[in-house]
C-alpha cells in the first residue's frame, strides 16, 4: 500500500509536466504559427470585412501571451463609410485585440475581445441627414440586408449570411464621443467615457452598460438590444435602455426600428429631482428659477424622424397629478410643442408666490431684466384644465386655460375659472423685439370672493363678493420699465364684506387724539365702489365709494407701484343726529397708513391727486399679439 503512494504523485507529475510542456510548445510555435505581418494583415481584413470601411494602424501589431493571449496596435483609425469627408469615424491610441487560442492554433485569427483606449468616436449626420454610425455594407451591412426569412438556425449548406458569426466583447476606456449634425448645427462632446458592451455573435443580443460626462455630470446607463441584425435591416427589435444622473432617471422599453432613421415605440419613464437643476444642465431656456421642483413623466412614447409624441402621458409635478399627450417636433431649427393636460386638483399658490417674490424689499428688482426665454427658444400650443385649483387655501373649480408661443410673441388665456360662485377671465399678451418687451393684460371678475383677490396684490383684512375689470399696458426691457409704463384703466366693487382691523364709526377720535390707539374692530359695507386708473407708475381713484350701516366715504388718492406708499383724502359722513362730515387725511403706506384731520391744504408730502394717469397708447401702436384675432 505504501508502493501506491509514490506510483500516484509520479503520474500526477507526468501530467504536470505534460501539461506545461504542450504550453512551452505552443509559446514556442505561436511565432512560427503567425508572423507579424500576417497578424497585421489578418486584423486589417477582418475589421475592414465586418465593417465595409477601411481599417489602418500603425507600426507593428505586438502579440502578447499574458496575461492572455492579446495583440495590440496602436494608432487604430476606422474611416467614415464613402462620400462622407471628415476626420475617421474612430481613432484609438490603443487597440487591444484578446484572440481564441485553439483557432490560432489552427491558424485562424478569431477575438474574444477588442479594448479601446482612450478612443475618439465621431457621430456625424451629414447635411442630406445621413449618419455616419450605420454599417450598410461588410458583413454586418450584407447580414442586415438579408430578408427576415433568412434565419440564423438555417440548415443549408453552406450556411445563410444569417448563421452565426463571432463577434465578442468590445470595452471602451477614457473616451471621447462627439456629436455633429450639418442639419441644424448641433454639437456636443460625452467625455470620460467607459463602455463595456457584449455581442457575441451576430444571433445573439448585444447588451452593455457603462457611464460618461456630458456638461461636467456623470451619466451611468446601461441597454439591451435584442436582435440588432433584425433592426439593421429595417425590422423590428425588442429595445430596454436606462440612464441615471444626479438630476434625473430616465428608462425606456420598448421597440425599435431603423427606416428613415431610427423609430422607437414603447413605455418611457422620466423623473426629475430639482426642475431648475435639469434646465440649467440641458440647458432648457426657462428663465428664472421655476416654481416647480419635482416632476415625473410616464407615457407611450414614440419617435418617428424627429418627432417625439407621448401619449397616455400621466404627468406628476410636486405631487399633483395630470394626464395628458405631448408632441415635440425638433426638426428645422425652432422646436414646436403641442399638447393637452388634464389635472384632477392643482395647486397654484407656488406659481402665484414665484410671480410676486420678483419683487423684493431693495427695489434691486427694478434694474433686473425680463426673462422670458422660450419666447424666443421653441413654438409652445397648450390647453391646461383642472377639475379643482387652490391658490392661497381658496378653491377654484372647474378651470381652463391655454399657452400660445409663437413668432417671438407669447399669450396666456384663462377661459374661464370658478372661484366660489364667481368666475375670473384673464389674458396676458407678451411680444419681444430686439430684447424690449411689450404687452396687454385683462382681467375681469364675476362674484368671485374678495379675500382672494386682493391676495393676488398682498392686501389682506377684507371679504366680500368681488367683481373687477381691469385692462392694461406696458413695455420695456427691465421690470422697472414695465411698472414705469403701465398704462390702464379698470373698475372695482365689492358687496357685503368688512375690512378688518379697522372701526370707521372711531375715526374722528382718532383724528382728535392721532396718539390714542386705534379702536380694535370690523367695519361692514355693504358696497365698495371706484374706477381706477394707471399711469406713470401709481395708481389713482377719483371716485371710491364705500357705504354701510350708519355712515358713507368718498375717498380720491394714489399709491405708488414700485414702493407701497399711499396718499388720499377723503370724508366720513357719519349718520349721527345731528349729520356730520369728517374729512380726513391718508398717508404713509399700505401696511401702516397714518390718518390725520383735514385742515384743506396739501397734502403733508405733496403731489397732486387722483387723476393724473398720463396718455393711453392708441391700440395700433401696441404691436400685433397672439389672440388679437
Amino acid at each position: 500500500m505504501a508502493a501506491a503512494k509514490p506510483r500516484g504523485t509520479r503520474r500526477l507529475a507526468i501530467v504536470v509536466l505534460a501539461v506545461v510542456a504542450v504550453i512551452g510548445a505552443v509559446a514556442i510555435a505561436l511565432p512560427s504559427l503567425i508572423s507579424g505581418d500576417a497578424v497585421r494583415k489578418r486584423i486589417s481584413d477582418q475589421i475592414t470585412n465586418w465593417t465595409g470601411r477601411t481599417f489602418t494602424f500603425s507600426g507593428d501589431a505586438k502579440l502578447r501571451l499574458f496575461p492572455y493571449l492579446t495583440v495590440r496596435l496602436e494608432d487604430a483609425k476606422l474611416a467614415n463609410p464613402g462620400g462622407m469627408e471628415g476626420k475617421p469615424f474612430i481613432t484609438a491610441n490603443v487597440l487591444v485585440g484578446k484572440l481564441e487560442i485553439w483557432p490560432l492554433l489552427l491558424g485562424r485569427l478569431e477575438f474574444a475581445e477588442f479594448r479601446l483606449g482612450n478612443p475618439k468616436i465621431r457621430l456625424a449626420v451629414d447635411a442630406a441627414g445621413e449618419p455616419n454610425w450605420v454599417l450598410n455594407e461588410g458583413v454586418v451591412g450584407t447580414l442586415a440586408s438579408k430578408s427576415d426569412s433568412e434565419l440564423s438556425d438555417d440548415d443549408a449548406e453552406p450556411p445563410t449570411p444569417r448563421a452565426d458569426i463571432g463577434l465578442g466583447r468590445f470595452l471602451i476606456r477614457g473616451g471621447i464621443v462627439t456629436y455633429d449634425d450639418a442639419r441644424n448645427g448641433v454639437s456636443e462632446v460625452f467625455s470620460d467615457v467607459d463602455v463595456d458592451f457584449n455581442w457575441r455573435s451576430t444571433i445573439e443580443a448585444a447588451k452593455g452598460d457603462g457611464s460618461f460626462a456630458w456638461r461636467d455630470r456623470k451619466v451611468g446607463f446601461r441597454g439591451e438590444i435584442k436582435t440588432p441584425l433584425t433592426l439593421l435591416a429595417g425590422g423590428d427589435s425588442p429595445l430596454r435602455v436606462a440612464a441615471e444622473a444626479d438630476a434625473a432617471k430616465m428608462s425606456f422599453e420598448g421597440t425599435a426600428r431603423q427606416f428613415d432613421g431610427l423609430q422607437l415605440e414603447g413605455d418611457a419613464k422620466l423623473a426629475v429631482s430639482s426642475l431648475g437643476d435639469f434646465a440649467t444642465w440641458t440647458g432648457i431656456p426657462l428663465g428664472a428659477a421655476p416654481a416647480v421642483e419635482t416632476a415625473k413623466i410616464t407615457g407611450l412614447m414614440s419617435w418617428t424622424a424627429a418627432t417625439l409624441t407621448l401619449n397616455d402621458m400621466t404627468i406628476d409635478i410636486d405631487g399633483d397629478v395630470g394626464e395628458g399627450a405631448v408632441t415635440a417636433t425638433l426638426a428645422g431649427g425652432k422646436p414646436s410643442v403641442q399638447g393637452t393636460l388634464d389635472f384632477a386638483r392643482i395647486d397654484l399658490t407656488p406659481y402665484l408666490d414665484a410671480g410676486k417674490s420678483i419683487v423684493d424689499d431693495t427695489g434691486a428688482w427694478k434694474d433686473k431684466a425680463i426673462e422670458l426665454p422660450l419666447i424666443a427658444a421653441a413654438d409652445l400650443d397648450f390647453r391646461l384644465s383642472a377639475g379643482e385649483a387652490l391658490a392661497y387655501g381658496s378653491e377654484v373649480g372647474p378651470a381652463a386655460a391655454s399657452l400660445l408661443v409663437k413668432d417671438n410673441a407669447m399669450l396666456v388665456e384663462i377661459g374661464e375659472a370658478h372661484l366660489g360662485d364667481g368666475t375670473v377671465e384673464s389674458s396676458v399678451r407678451i411680444a419681444v423685439d430686439n430684447g424690449s418687451y411689450s404687452g396687454k393684460v385683462s382681467l375681469k371678475v364675476d362674484d368671485a370672493p374678495a379675500q382672494w383677490l386682493a391676495s393676488l396684490f398682498g392686501v389682506g383684512g377684507i371679504t366680500g363678493t368681488a367683481g373687477a375689470n381691469v385692462d392694461l399696458t406696458a413695455s420695456g426691457a427691465t421690470l422697472g420699465d414695465l411698472v414705469a409704463t403701465l398704462t390702464g384703466q379698470g373698475s372695482l366693487a365689492v358687496a357685503d364684506g368688512s375690512l378688518s382691523g379697522v372701526r370707521l364709526d372711531s375715526l374722528p377720535q382718532m383724528l382728535a387724539d392721532p396718539a390714542a390707539p386705534p379702536a380694535a374692530g370690523d367695519t361692514s359695507f355693504g358696497r365698495i365702489d371706484a374706477t381706477i386708473a394707471i399711469a406713470a407708475g401709481r395708481v389713482s381713484t377719483q371716485d371710491l365709494h364705500a357705504e354701510g350701516e350708519g355712515y358713507t366715504l368718498t375717498l380720491a388718492g394714489h399709491a405708488a407701484l414700485s414702493e407701497p406708499t399711499v396718499e388720499a383724502r377723503g370724508v366720513l359722513s357719519l349718520a349721527d343726529d345731528p349729520l356730520r362730515d369728517v374729512p380726513f387725511l391718508v398717508t404713509g403706506t399700505w401696511q401702516a397708513p397714518r390718518l390725520q384731520p383735514d385742515l384743506g391744504g396739501p397734502l403733508p408730502r405733496g403731489g397732486a391727486m387722483g387723476g393724473e394717469t398720463g396718455p393711453t397708447p392708441h391700440e395700433e401702436d401696441i404691436p400685433a399679439l397672439p389672440g388679437d384675432g
